[in-house]
């Protein structure tokens, strides 16, 4: 048996394929087997898979019918024998030694989740650190319930090692919508609201691909899908009521966050749908007298615009977006910030 079980989902990747594998065959951390499943790409993915598990057996190819990202993540979950699991997806490649230091920090802590940090890549040799565990204390076990900022850490899902029996033993699964995009959501929610003994580590595990045109990042008529991901957890919480009272404030605050996002990636024509999604199901929540005090606090005029004046909020959307437009341009063209690694300078577009 495996110390690690590497789920590799894969659909039409070969751009980038040898580089993700090739990243892992190098890890210092030699106990893992990689469990390639390819959910029925039509490109040349699946000979490179059978390819690289010629040459080194602890590559396992598995083919079937495309049926999306979530139930490709989930059997590879189900068929592990290891103690960990890890998913690292076909266009971002392992920090040398990230495995090794993940693997030893998962075991000196008894930890169902250890997570790290991970670095913005582009394929002309760019990197920047993404400083995403900023929200939570690195270096020591902590859970949802004290740490309430675990919820706003951002989804990388692929940065983690899990352990196998916790995700089993708490129904910690992806949604399984074919042919959906954001199914990291639900996946993380759940994750946090169960897990009692996450540890975070200071140091990033991927090089996450910034220039890749076919990821579902960037893809806007998905923007529905978020609704989804958002029922999914209602589902699961749904089933465990003390974990729905105990994380309702968190719940709340972390649906007004996803919808506001796919709110703005929405094309504009169809904004008026969502945003008719958005305020229903907030007005139902309030109705039924679910949305807690602490969330009008934090969202102040903003939640009873979405609440009672929709069109007005979304005027306030479309201004928030433009400004953030703005700001991104603004610093895109000179900036200066302070990171770990020291001094960072951006002019023109390029950073120093």
């Amino acid at each position: 048996m495996s110390g690690v079980s590497v789920i590799i989902p894969v659909f039409n990747a070969e751009l980038f394929l040898r580089e993700c594998l090739d990243s892992l065959r190098a890890q210092s951390f030699s106990d893992w087997e990689a469990l390639c499943i390819d959910d029925g790409s039509t490109d040349a993915s699946g000979e490179i898979l059978r390819e690289y598990a010629k040459n080194d057996p602890r590559f396992v190819v598995t083919t079937k019918e495309n049926s999306g990202y979530g139930a490709t993540v989930n059997l590879g979950i189900r068929r592990s024998q290891a103690k960990y699991v890890a998913i690292l997806e076909p266009d971002d490649k392992l920090v040398p030694d990230a495995y090794d230091k993940l693997f030893r920090a998962a075991e000196e802590n008894a930890a169902d989740v250890v997570k790290g940090d991970y670095n913005f890549f582009w394929s002309d040799g760019r990197r920047e650190r993404a400083c995403a565990l900023r929200s939570c204390p690195c270096g020591s076990v902590i859970c949802a319930e004290k740490e309430r900022g675990l919820f706003s850490v951002p989804l990388s899902v692929w940065s983690a090692f899990y352990r196998r029996e916790f995700l089993l033993d708490r129904d910690v699964f992806f949604n399984e919508t074919p042919g959906a995009s954001f199914q990291d959501n639900a996946f993380s929610f759940k994750l946090f609201a169960a897990a009692q003994r996450v540890f975070l580590v200071d140091f990033p595990v991927v090089d996450y691909r910034q220039d890749n045109p076919g990821s579902s990042i960037k893809s806007k008529e998905k923007t529905f899908c978020m609704a989804d991901e958002i029922h999914e957890i209602e589902r699961w919480l749904a089933a465990r009521p003390e974990l729905a009272r105990k994380f309702r404030y968190d719940f709340f605050l972390f649906k007004y966050k996803a919808y506001f996002g796919n709110l703005l990636r929405t094309p504009r024509e169809r904004q008026g749908d969502f945003l008719a999604l958005f305020s229903r199901e907030f007005r139902e929540a309030r109705d039924r007298k679910e949305l807690p005090e602490e969330l009008f606090s934090r969202l102040k005029k903003r939640l009873p615009l979405l609440l009672d004046a929709p069109e007005k909020f979304l005027r306030y959307a479309r201004l928030q977006s433009s400004f953030d437009a703005f700001k991104r341009a603004k610093r895109n063209i000179f900036s200066f910030r302070r990171s770990r690694a020291g001094w960072k300078i951006t002019l023109c577009g390029k950073t120093f």
